[in-house]
């Protein structure tokens, strides 16, 4: 029994406590599995030895199954035990725990290298870096709440789903010039492909996780939202023509300040012949304009908001169809506007059905996942976590 005995160096005295000194050895009889282990009501294999009216255990096995962690310092010869989590953050590759999984500190660095590439974001102040770094502890929490979810539910990507993983990973790379350049690619923003992989598999497991905790999006509310939503498919635009002055030269350069005086004189008597209306807007607008495309729009420019010079655009939407405007500056010249017709273009449900379907699932998604996250089980390792 002595080598036996010796395997249990660590072990937990259930009854008493006993002292023994380093150099004490003796022969004793024990008897060997002779008591039943019930932890939390539930029988568990474990060898166990019962020796003059006390139990002995092995306590590493012990105590992971009532959640603690064991340290043996050799150097000491000083076994520690502690909860779990706290174990976990006594490391240095530890930055936080979520309850109770450990985010690994190049984990977490690689989240907020890939935010901040995405986010396309070059330098931080101390206070905004700090928001930023909170946005990523927020949305690491958030992916790990999901594996974990999806372990609870006994949820996992089979070998197809892995299979198109690859394949659109491989796709994407095609962009950089193929898997080596895209790796290298990766690298060079502070990730391995193995964590863009993991966020592939974590988009995967949300969307199999959200088709079990969501209740199905219907025709219906697809229906719904486009109507309740319609501003947000529909596109004000406004036809218009106009006569143009140009105040620039070719390179784009102001002319003299006595051209630009003529310019706009001249523009101030066409506008005034166009409002007597004895000639026709078409007509003085094929006569002065220098305007080089009317010719290729001699009915006019179609347009929403962005697409033409501000001062011009917000002239144009100013007016009623029919209805023609004052001298409008522009950086470019002088403009009389004629407004032609203005209408509402709507993109048709069919086009964006499947779009708001998903939006549908994603906000149901969140609906039941923001408080998991918000109510998540964090232990920061501060000592590491503070120094990122």
């Amino acid at each position: 029994m002595k080598g036996y005995v010796a395997g249990f160096l660590c072990a937990v005295i259930l009854m008493s406590s006993t002292a023994i000194a380093d150099t004490l050895y003796k022969k004793i009889d024990v008897l060997f599995n002779s008591v039943q282990i019930v932890v939390n009501d539930e029988p568990v294999e474990m060898d166990n030895i019962v020796y003059e009216g006390r139990t002995y255990v092995p306590l590493r096995q012990y105590s992971e199954l009532l959640g603690k962690s064991v340290f043996y310092d050799e150097q000491s010869a000083t076994v520690s035990i502690a909860d779990r989590e706290q174990s976990l953050i006594m490391s240095k590759e530890i930055a936080f725990v979520v309850n109770g999984e450990a985010v690994r500190v190049s984990t977490f660095k690689q989240m907020l290298n890939w935010f901040k590439y995405n986010l396309e974001i070059e330098e931080m102040d101390a206070q905004t870096y700090a928001e930023f770094k909170e946005f990523v502890k927020q949305e690491t929490v958030a992916n790990t709440i999901v594996h974990q979810y999806a372990t609870d539910a006994g949820i996992s990507l089979n070998g197809a789903e892995h299979e198109a993983i690859r394949n659109t990973i491989s796709i994407y790379a095609n962009n950089f010039g193929g898997m080596e350049s895209f790796v290298k690619k990766l690298e060079s923003i502070g990730i391995t492909y193995d964590f863009y992989y993991w966020l592939q598999e974590t988009a995967f497991l949300k969307d199999k996780l959200t088709d079990i905790i969501i209740d199905p999006v219907t025709e219906t509310d697809i229906i719904d939202y486009y109507h309740q939503n319609i501003v947000l498919y529909s596109t004000p635009k406004v036809t218009a023509k106009h006569i143009f002055f140009s105040t620039t030269d070719d390179a784009g350069y102001s002319l003299a300040q006595t051209v630009r005086e003529e310019k706009k004189k001249k523009a101030e008597d066409v506008l005034a012949s166009a409002k007597r209306g004895n000639i026709s807007f078409d007509t003085l607008m094929k006569e002065y304009s220098e305007d080089p495309g009317w010719q290729e729009n001699p009915d006019g420019y179609t347009f929403t908001f962005g697409e033409m010079v501000t001062a011009f655009e917000k002239a144009s939407f100013a007016l009623q169809s029919g209805e023609m405007s004052e001298l409008v500056e522009s950086e470019l010249g002088y403009h009389i506007i004629l407004v032609t017709d203005r209408f509402t273009e709507y993109v048709p449900i069919e086009k964006v059905s499947e779009s708001i379907a998903n939006s549908l699932r994603n906000e149901r998604y969140y609906k039941f996942a923001e408080p998991q996250i918000q109510n998540a089980y964090i232990l920061l390792n501060s000592s590491v976590y503070d120094t990122l």
